[in-house]
């Protein structure tokens, strides 16, 4: 009788060993499914891992040290009362109509009442922030997220968020002034120039 339980017991382990393995199995074959691109993921983020490392942590450290508190929340808000637009433009796109009242709201508050966004005050009267960008409103619409990939300087992502990115960057403000800005200093740099010669071809002809 105690030879029949032991058999039966190691049987009993065996054939949870082989379901364990093979649950695993399906595990990882579901994931790896997910991340045909390894290569290019697994050097993107070794990219990432070291510039955050020599470049992101000791700038942001350096930037905390030297900023005082109320400042950086200043900055924060006003980058995030700028991305208040982006955000109700998603949410008419995702049909929440309310939301994107409350939001609208949100930034006419901030912007007047608020300097420029420097400080949240649509917060203290029950306007709180949302967070809704380009890549969920195609996701509303039913465009699959597709496989895992790894962004430069940005980390994991996937081929829906990374086209989600480029229209929050379309739908911001600043994309533009930046983009308006650099034309007009190039213009008027070039003017600058029009009428005489640069600094290397004036010292070449001797002028």
């Amino acid at each position: 009788m105690i030879m029949q339980k032991t058999t039966i017991n190691k049987k009993l382990l065996l054939t949870s060993v082989a379901i364990s393995i093979a649950l695993g199995g399906c595990a990882t074959t579901g994931s790896d499914s997910n991340d045909i691109w390894q290569g290019w993921n697994r050097g993107t983020q070794s990219f990432n891992d070291t510039i955050d490392k020599a470049v992101l942590k000791p700038v942001a450290k350096g930037y905390v040290a030297i900023t005082p508190d109320f400042v950086d929340q200043g900055v924060t808000n006003f980058f995030s009362n700028i991305n208040d637009i982006g955000v109700a433009i998603n949410d008419l796109l995702q049909l929440k109509l309310l939301q994107s009242g409350m939001d609208v709201s949100r930034f006419v508050i901030n912007t007047t009442a608020g300097v420029g966004g420097f400080f949240d005050v649509a917060k203290l009267v029950d306007l709180p922030k949302h967070n809704e960008d380009f890549g969920q409103t195609l996701g509303f619409w039913g465009v699959p997220a597709g496989p895992y990939l790894v962004v430069p300087l940005v980390g994991p992502s996937s081929p829906r968020d990374v086209v989600g990115m480029i229209g929050d960057a379309l739908l911001n403000p600043l994309t533009y002034v930046s983009i308006f800005g650099g034309v007009a200093g190039s213009a008027a740099t070039g003017g600058a120039r029009g009428g005489g010669c640069d600094r290397y071809s004036c010292w070449i002809n001797g002028n």
